[in-house]
C-alpha cells in the first residue's frame, strides 16, 4: 500500500511539474525573444551585454525546465549497440563545453571493450553530468580527472570509473 501511495504521489507531482513547466515556457519565450531583439538594436556595450545575458539565462532556464519534464516523465531507454569510446569522447566534449577545463589534466584510458547495449543519449547524458561535476569539483590549475573503461571478464561487464582530486563531499551530502 505504501508503494502504491508513493507511486500515485510521484505521478501527481509529475503531472503538476509538466503543467507548471508548460506555463513557465510561454513567458520565458517572450523574455528570450525580446532580449534577443534588444541585444540586436542596443549600441551601448554594457546594455547589449546585459540583454545578451538575459537571453542566455532564459535559454538556460528553458533547458532546466525541459530536464525537469524529462525527469517527471522519463523517456524509456532505447538500447542499441554502442561504441563506448565514442560515447565517452562526446560526453567529455560536452562537459568541457559546460565548464572550461583550463589547465586541468584529463586522462582517458580504454582497455579492450566490446560494443555495449545502452541508450546512447541517456548514457552520454549521465557521463556528461558526472564529468561536468568532476570539472567543477577540481582546481582550475591543479585538477586531475581520470576516466578508465575496461571489460571485466569475471563479471562479463564493462566498467567505467571516473576519479578526480577535487575537494570531495561534506559529510551531510555524503549521507544523502
Amino acid at each position: 500500500q505504501n508503494e502504491l501511495l508513493r507511486s500515485r504521489t510521484l505521478a501527481s507531482v509529475g503531472e503538476m511539474a509538466a503543467g507548471a513547466a508548460h506555463e513557465m515556457n510561454n513567458p520565458l519565450a517572450v523574455i528570450s525573444g525580446r532580449s534577443q531583439l534588444l541585444s540586436s538594436v542596443i549600441q551601448d556595450v554594457k546594455l547589449k551585454h546585459a540583454a545578451q545575458t538575459i537571453f542566455d539565462q532564459s535559454h538556460r532556464l528553458s533547458q532546466i525546465i525541459t530536464d525537469l519534464m524529462d525527469f517527471a516523465k522519463p523517456v524509456p531507454p532505447r538500447p542499441v549497440q554502442t561504441d563506448l569510446a565514442e560515447l565517452l569522447e562526446r560526453a567529455l566534449y560536452d562537459a568541457k563545453s559546460l565548464t572550461d577545463p583550463k589547465r586541468r589534466k584529463i586522462e582517458l584510458t580504454m582497455g579492450e571493450v566490446p560494443k555495449i547495449m545502452v541508450d546512447p543519449q541517456q548514457v552520454q547524458s549521465a557521463f556528461t553530468q558526472v564529468l561536468h561535476n568532476a570539472l567543477q569539483a577540481t582546481d582550475e590549475r591543479e585538477g586531475e580527472i581520470t576516466i578508465h573503461a575496461a571489460y571485466d571478464a569475471f563479471s562479463a561487464r564493462v566498467v567505467v570509473s571516473v576519479t578526480d582530486n577535487g575537494r570531495g563531499m561534506e559529510a551531510d551530502t555524503l549521507k544523502r
